[in-house]
């Protein structure tokens, strides 16, 4: 039993140092965000179960908490434009330091 507790505390500690290493640039922090957003709303069940379709232009601030808030939300399509503010707004980001207090703008793609 100790064995095996050992071997899971040490694969555990190995994923956590290595996720110390993540590239924090600025190119590479957008492309987090982007993705973490576009998860979080673009491919939610709920998105698809509301059958969202076109696109949405999001201006938003990442404060030094990491948590999103939304500026500006552009869609030709009220219910799009509300979905995304309600999933959206206070959405705690898992970005590195780097990424945080800054300004973004993203294009969020909804599949028909």
């Amino acid at each position: 039993m100790k064995l095996l507790f050992t071997a899971l505390t040490m694969i555990a500690s190995s994923f956590t140092f290595a996720a110390g290493d993540v590239d924090c640039s600025a190119a590479n922090a957008e492309r987090i965000v982007h993705t973490q957003l576009a998860e979080a709303v673009v491919q939610s069940p709920q998105a698809k179960l509301m059958q969202m379709a076109g696109k949405v232009y999001v201006e938003f601030l990442i404060d030094e908490s990491g948590v999103l808030h939304i500026e500006k939300i552009t869609s030709a399509d009220f219910t799009t434009e509300y979905y995304v503010r309600s999933v959206a707004e206070g959405m705690r980001m898992d970005v590195c330091a780097e990424a945080t207090g800054k300004r973004y703008a993203v294009v969020l793609q909804f599949a028909a």
